[in-house]
């Protein structure tokens, strides 16, 4: 396989193994779903409530809010590695207008207002306030993760190197969305979607187009 010698070539071991893992972790998850309602999946996956997780996750959600990505694209503006601000920015903008387009049409009711509807309450991690919104499906900030995951691992060769470490922190971002009250499995799975096939086809797109950037830039 030629390597654009721009952008060059996705298909290595370490993206691979990538998105050999994505496949699993997605396959994974449909069997949860498959074995478990909607309900009780979800009540499964909070069943494992500490003071140690619940300070983690609390905190390591917030790297799926996209600010996390606009620094890392600010960064790569201030070093003049435009290529890798531009794949990453519009990986982020097309995985959350995707993510909010999808939330709108769907509607669909988030945990708190979904159990209330059945008569049950929900608990709420100490600080954390349950969103009661209609718009759960998919989940935003675990889109977000995986598309910062997917862009870092496609364009960093330190980041290709530490494949499993991107894929585990997102995978943890989208499991706090859970853990935290706020989504469903099914939103976590979708969301992940996004995020990976967002930042493939950017990336991919891009290195089609093959902009007049040097390898350097990257």
């Amino acid at each position: 396989m030629q390597t654009n010698q721009r952008f060059g070539n996705i298909a290595t071991p370490s993206t691979r193994l990538f998105f050999t893992a994505a496949l699993l972790y997605w396959a994974g998850g449909l069997l949860v779903m498959m074995n478990y309602g909607k309900a009780e999946g979800f009540l499964l996956m909070r069943n494992v409530g500490s003071p140690i997780t619940d300070f983690l996750f609390t905190y390591l959600t917030h790297v799926g809010d996209g600010l996390m990505a606009v620094a890392v694209c600010v960064l790569w503006l201030f070093q003049k590695k435009w290529p890798r601000a531009i794949v990453l920015f519009a990986a982020f903008a097309v995985s959350g207008l995707l993510a909010q387009l999808i939330k709108n049409t769907v509607a669909s009711p988030r945990p708190a207002p979904f159990f209330k509807a059945n008569g049950q309450l929900i608990d709420a991690v100490n600080g954390v306030e349950l969103l009661q919104s209609h718009n759960s499906f998919p989940s935003g900030h675990t889109a977000t993760a995986f598309a910062l995951a997917t862009s870092l691992v496609l364009l960093m060769p330190w980041w290709q190197k530490r494949w499993w470490l991107a894929f585990i922190v997102a995978v943890g971002i989208g499991y706090s969305r859970v853990y935290l009250g706020q989504h469903f499995l099914q939103d976590v799975l979708a969301g992940s979607v996004l995020g990976v096939l967002s930042a493939a086809a950017v990336y991919l797109l891009l290195r089609k187009w093959n902009p007049p950037f040097t390898r350097a830039a990257w």
